[in-house]
């Protein structure tokens, strides 16, 4: 869970929880809580037994504990902006009758309820109109299904499954989406001068943050496909593949100018009007030369982006003051800033 916790941001993406997976966990800490209680008790019986005399050994309190625990376990998520799910609205009727014809994740005795409201959580977090994909991760298999796949009933519930990636574990899913990336950044770590005193997370936190912002500065969107007309513009780092040191000089005492090359598939975002649409030729190729009259229309597309960028880095305050670019690749443009 940790990896997974300290990797959210380096994706980037943000965890979602249903709140019955809280109270299940809860509950469970409860009644390991009970348990040792009962524990406690025979303890006390067994003490007077064998000393002939009351002993005493002072039981837990149950409410004040577990509800410590509680405080703590979303204390921790909170610091990692997990949105906790609320409870669907479902209604009664709809739940009654998946559970009697055995709909997944009902079983055919009728077990399943706590796993239909998690289910529930996950269609209703892949129906939202957010960017990306949902990744849900349950060890459940005999009723979600094997992983890559839920079973076929679950995927029909969904608007566009192709959104939605499944693993059986954390595992699975750190090694698949976290680790990489983590290397990713370990390299860059390994690139720092000795003399000089980067923040990694800095560097990580701006690119997450900011690299896309600043490409929107430069307003160059029409040129990366060689548009005439219409607008294109860079939405967001669909995934992150590589960070390169090139340089890192130092300006003054505090001041080191840090050279970047980053490469990541991102997101633009393509609009033309009809007037756009009917006056440039390579851009009625992109979106399909044959169409009926429209008013407007728009496309996102994945293009694998090269950039290089500088950053003025304040070694005492450990902030980025500026940055700007040096250099951008993509689609069919080159663009020198140099």
């Amino acid at each position: 869970m940790t990896i997974l916790l300290e990797g959210l941001q380096l994706i980037p993406a943000s965890l979602s929880i249903p709140q019955i997976v809280i109270d299940e966990t809860v509950n469970k800490y409860k009644e390991r809580v009970i348990a040792l209680n009962e524990t406690l008790r025979h303890a006390n019986r067994d003490k007077q037994c064998l000393f002939g005399t009351p002993q005493h050994i002072n039981e837990l309190d149950v409410d004040s504990i577990v509800g410590d625990y509680r405080e703590l376990l979303i204390g921790r998520l909170s610091h990692y902006a997990t949105d906790i799910m609320e409870y669907p609205k479902l209604s009664v009727q709809s739940v009654v009758e998946r559970e009697l014809r055995g709909g997944k994740p009902f079983k055919k005795s009728g077990a399943g309820f706590r796993d239909y409201i998690i289910w529930a959580t996950v269609r209703q977090v892949a129906s939202a109109t957010s960017p990306g994909y949902v990744c849900f991760v349950s060890a459940n298999h005999s009723d979600f299904g094997k992983a890559p796949d839920v079973f076929p009933e679950l995927r029909s519930d969904l608007q566009s499954y192709a959104r939605l990636k499944y693993y059986n574990s954390l595992k699975d899913l750190n090694k698949e989406l976290i680790l990489p990336k983590i290397h990713l950044f370990t390299d860059l770590d390994s690139q720092i001068p000795p003399d000089v005193k980067i923040d990694k997370n800095r560097i990580v936190r701006w690119i997450q943050e900011h690299f896309v912002d600043l490409i929107r500065e430069y307003d160059f969107g029409r040129e990366i496909f060689n548009f005439s007309r219409g607008d294109v513009t860079p939405r967001r780092i669909e995934e992150l593949k590589s960070v390169k040191l090139k340089t890192a000089r130092r300006l003054s005492n505090d001041i080191v100018l840090v050279d970047l090359t980053l490469e990541a598939n991102l997101i633009y975002n393509t609009s033309a009007s009809w007037e756009d649409f009917t006056a440039d030729p390579t851009l009625r190729e992109f979106f399909g030369g044959d169409s009926e009259q429209f008013a407007y229309t728009d496309m996102e597309v994945d293009e694998l982006t090269t950039a290089c960028v500088r950053l003025t880095y304040n070694e005492h305050s450990q902030e980025i003051e500026s940055t700007e670019l040096l250099q951008f690749s993509a689609a069919s443009a080159t663009l020198d800033y140099s």
